[in-house]
């Protein structure tokens, strides 16, 4: 980056790292401006902005347990229901929107080849609406974690303590099935039509490569989200196929993830924070995914703008909205060659007193800097999923690296402990390898916390530095009941296996 720019500025006090997952310039912009006071007045209908948002290093900055002015602006006065509800009825209209939008534009077979002008009002049209759902992309971490404690003290004052894990398990199961599970039974149901047809031998293997594709065509965002430029490999698809159960889920099972769970035996208000629970499980995911969705579908507009203004597909995503339109406008690049190299390579983005601004990044600490555990040492978080199991630990710092090279997964074998820093729908796969995993972010309402409830294995989330002090070779024992991880013995030679 430039020598000119200013040292980023430190964030307040309670900022922590929030999210790990592919991004680009134009993404980091377009989510900081989805979270501008403006944006929070016209979505959530609150005179609100966060006081600092960094895109820098690994990780996405932002205090989202610590931010009690967004609490207090949502929650007000009044019951904890009534402003989860109304943050998930907005969610749902900006989700509509963008969907809507994005349909809309994809493709748009009345735009004269080559007019700028028609990419650039297009590309406004599909911008302003994603930027609005991004307004939920950073608020969605408070309000979740907000929910999950109301939900867990509110159990327990019903006297059901003894049973707390199972009672979050029902709140906190998805109400609708995501992206990721319905591709997961359409893979199934290609398992089962096809597995005659995997091994890819003697057999014709036309039908196979024709449902293929038109399963990257529907579901391939998911393997390369918010690259829309990307496309799983047939091999890529052919190693899940292989993977895939045959048939799915149980009908049974997929009948009550439809009907929901009713809940009627709680009293009134644990039953509704229960149902918000519920909802609030599926958006986990369903908002990053219907994201990636709507990106995928704006590929081809994406390539119209690159070629427009004279860059590659790469060096567009290095640029801001602002510096793409005034691209189109003037139909080459307005950004110095050499920063828009070094913005690929590092940037950072800040949405601090109101304003979005780049500065000089910071550099990135060295993996495993920290003083690594001992035998006989104790990690502490908060205990999502009952259980005990040990295993050989595989550390994935960044849940992104996995989405970006899927080979990394292949490093977790059945048995093993997977730390990372916080799990995501792509590492599903992965986790159904694993006895146990231990996140450093996250809590009874993360991803990691509800897949280990639906696998029935044993997670600890929020130990805070787990992905530091656990090295790949460990040998540890997950309690998830406890919340506790002890170190039993170091890798073999000191070193990874």
């Amino acid at each position: 980056m430039s020598p000119l720019l200013n040292p980023q500025p430190l964030p307040p006090a309670g900022v922590e790292e929030a999210l790990s997952m592919p991004r680009t310039v134009l993404y980091a912009d377009l989510g900081l401006r989805g979270n501008l006071r403006s944006r929070f007045r016209r979505v959530l209908q609150l005179d609100y902005e966060p006081v600092y948002i960094g895109f820098d290093g690994p990780g996405i900055s932002w205090n989202y347990k610590a931010d009690r002015d967004f609490d207090s602006r949502l929650y007000g006065a009044g019951p904890i229901a009534a402003g989860v509800a109304h943050f998930i009825t907005a969610m749902e209209t900006t989700s509509r929107l963008l969907r809507k939008v994005s349909l809309l534009l994809a493709p748009r077979a009345n735009r004269r080849p080559g007019s700028r002008d028609d990419i650039l009002d297009d590309l406004r049209a599909y911008w302003d609406a994603r930027e609005l759902h991004t307004t939920n992309l950073f608020s969605f971490w408070n309000v979740e974690h907000r929910l999950g404690e109301e939900l867990a003290s509110r159990t327990l004052s019903a006297g059901l303590g003894a049973e707390l894990e199972a009672w979050m398990s029902r709140f906190l199961r998805p109400d609708e099935s995501s992206y990721a599970e319905l591709e997961k039974q359409q893979l199934a149901r290609l398992a089962w039509r096809f597995g005659s047809l995997q091994d890819g031998t003697e057999h014709d293997r036309e039908p196979l490569t024709e449902a293929l594709d038109s399963h990257a065509s529907g579901f391939g965002f998911l393997l390369a989200p918010f690259a829309p430029s990307s496309h799983p490999s047939p091999e890529t698809l052919l190693a899940r196929l292989r993977d895939a159960e045959p048939g799915g889920r149980p009908a049974a099972e997929l009948e009550l993830r439809v009907a929901g769970d009713p809940l009627d035996d709680c009293e009134p208000m644990l039953r509704e924070l229960g149902r918000l629970g519920q909802r609030i499980a599926f958006w986990k995911a369903e908002r990053v995914e219907l994201m990636a969705a709507a990106d995928a579908r704006m590929a081809a507009l994406y390539d119209d703008a690159a070629a427009a203004v004279g860059v590659e597909i790469d060096d567009l995503f290095a640029l801001t909205r602002t510096e793409i339109e005034a691209g189109l406008r003037e139909g080459a690049l307005t950004v110095d060659p050499a920063t828009v190299a070094e913005r690929r390579r590092r940037y950072c983005l800040v949405l601090h007193e109101g304003r979005i601004e780049f500065f000089q990044p910071t550099e990135p600490a060295a993996p495993g800097a920290g003083a690594a555990a001992v035998a006989g040492d104790r990690l502490t978080g908060t205990p999502t999923s009952p259980g005990i199991a040990t295993g050989r630990v595989v550390v994935i710092p960044d849940a992104a690296a996995v989405v970006r090279d899927p080979s990394l997964g292949e490093r977790i074998r059945e048995g093993d402990v997977l730390v990372t820093k916080m799990t995501r729908t792509e590492m599903d796969q992965i986790l159904e390898r694993a006895a146990a995993w231990v996140t450093d972010e996250g809590g009874r309402a993360s991803h990691a916390a509800i897949m280990s409830r639906e696998m029935r294995k044993p997670c600890v989330t929020g130990v805070g530095d787990a992905t530091e002090r656990l090295r790949d070779g460990m040998t540890v024992t997950v309690d998830g009941s406890a919340g506790e991880i002890t170190v039993e013995a170091a890798p073999a030679g000191g070193g990874a296996p």
